[in-house]
C-alpha cells in the first residue's frame, strides 16, 4: 500500500500545479487588452487535455493496482477522492497567499 500513497501524494501535487498555474495564465491572458487571445485558448485547451490524461491514468492505476479486488479499488478510490479536496483545499489557501 506504500506505493499507492506516493502516486495518490503526486496526484495531489499534480492537481495543485496544474490548477494553480492553469488559472493563474487564464487571469494573466483575460487581463490583455486583445481578449479572447491565442494564451487564453490554449490555456483552456490544455486544462481540459491535462485534466483528462489525469483522470485517465488515475482510472487505469486504480484498475493495475487493485487487479480484481474489490475492497482494495474501493479504498484507492475513497484515497484519491481525498486526495483531490486536499488539493482543492491546497490551490485555495495559494491563491490566499499569492
Amino acid at each position: 500500500m506504500g506505493r499507492s500513497y506516493v502516486a495518490i501524494i503526486t496526484y495531489t501535487l499534480a492537481l495543485v500545479l496544474l490548477g494553480y498555474f492553469s488559472l493563474k495564465s487564464l487571469i494573466y491572458s483575460v487581463m490583455n487588452p486583445s481578449f479572447p487571445n491565442i494564451q487564453f485558448i490554449l490555456t483552456i485547451i490544455l486544462m481540459i487535455v491535462f485534466s483528462w490524461v489525469i483522470g485517465i491514468s488515475v482510472k487505469k492505476y486504480i484498475k493495475k493496482y487493485a487487479n480484481g479486488n474489490e475492497k482494495v479499488e474501493s479504498n484507492l478510490r475513497v484515497f484519491f477522492v481525498a486526495g483531490t479536496v486536499i488539493a482543492s483545499i491546497l490551490f485555495l489557501v495559494l491563491f490566499k497567499l499569492a
